[in-house]
């Protein structure tokens, strides 16, 4: 079986379908490790713990899409996000080893730059494959379905715009997949997108939900992580674009990044209800009241 050697630095711990994220030594250099695990190996956690998700290469949680994009140098050179070098691929019968060159956090990067790299992405041609992952908002709201919603927010100062936006689900979900599609790289959290390549173009990390989604999604991800208000973001965002050869309607990547926002901040918030973050969750969550508010008037 498969075991990280003592001397790696963990950076991440054992997660879906993976055995954890490494800081590694390298030919001299520092490097990372990941390790996958297939849903056979006696680790595998897929999504809710259901082999048949992470062998379903379209779904979000499909095992393989990290390797499948890496070897396949999909991103590797693309301009806006693309993917660090890739130094080492090796499959045994219980997973995927991958090794990559060590990317640093870039934490003075603007918001706006970070926008303005997921626009200019968007414009790439990156191909549709077998392995690219549908969007995942849908199947994860439907994960909620026997809860009807958020029952964890019932007490909470957001209970009312959680309660309307659970009614009007179908709506909206419709309104959002009804949006172009245009390259993702699906989790476009600050710790995922790194530092700068060149001019216009940051190495991000963890690309195990790259997809073909809604326009605006990867906006709508980045603006949960940032101080700054979705307007100047969605200027930047269609700025990239622009800058790609894409011309996006600003309507359309305001709704698409809205639409996640919303729902992947009321889902969080209702995970850390009963727990130590509950507090600084809801707190969160009510700096984004306008834009709840909002949607629940479109």
């Amino acid at each position: 079986m498969w075991e990280p050697d003592p001397a790696w630095t963990r950076l991440a711990p054992p997660r879906a379908s993976t055995a954890g994220v490494f800081l590694v030594s390298h030919r001299d250099a520092r490097a990372v490790v990941k390790r996958l695990v297939a849903p056979t190996g006696a680790r595998f956690r897929g999504a809710e713990d259901r082999p048949e998700a992470a062998t379903d290469p379209g779904h979000w949680a499909y095992w393989r899409r990290e390797a499948e994009v890496a070897t396949a140098g999909v991103v590797a050179a693309t301009s806006g996000l693309r993917a660090p070098v890739l130094l080492d691929c090796a499959e045994d019968g219980d997973g995927i080893t991958l090794v990559w060159e060590w990317v640093p956090a870039a934490d003075d990067v603007a918001a706006a730059d970070r926008a303005r790299a997921l626009g200019r992405f968007a414009a790439e041609p990156v191909p549709v494959t077998g392995w690219t992952s549908r969007p995942s908002l849908g199947a994860r709201l439907r994960a909620r379905d026997d809860a009807r919603g958020w029952p964890e927010l019932a007490s909470s100062p957001i209970a009312g715009v959680a309660a309307m936006l659970w009614h009007q689900r179908d709506r909206l979900l419709t309104s959002y997949a009804g949006l172009p599609a245009v390259p993702s790289h699906g989790d476009a959290i600050l710790a995922n997108v790194r530092a700068a390549a060149e001019p216009g173009t940051l190495v991000a990390v963890d690309w195990s939900a790259l997809g073909h989604h809604p326009v605006g999604s990867d906006l709508g991800t980045l603006l949960l992580s940032v101080r700054q208000p979705l307007g100047p973001l969605v200027d930047s965002y269609l700025c990239g674009a622009v800058a790609g050869g894409l011309v996006l309607r600003e309507a359309d990547v305001v709704h698409g990044a809205a639409v996640v926002a919303a729902y992947t901040l009321l889902t969080r918030t209702a995970h850390a209800v009963g727990g130590p973050e509950e507090e600084r969750a809801v707190t969160e969550a009510l700096r984004f009241e306008g834009l709840l508010e909002a949607l629940v008037e479109v």
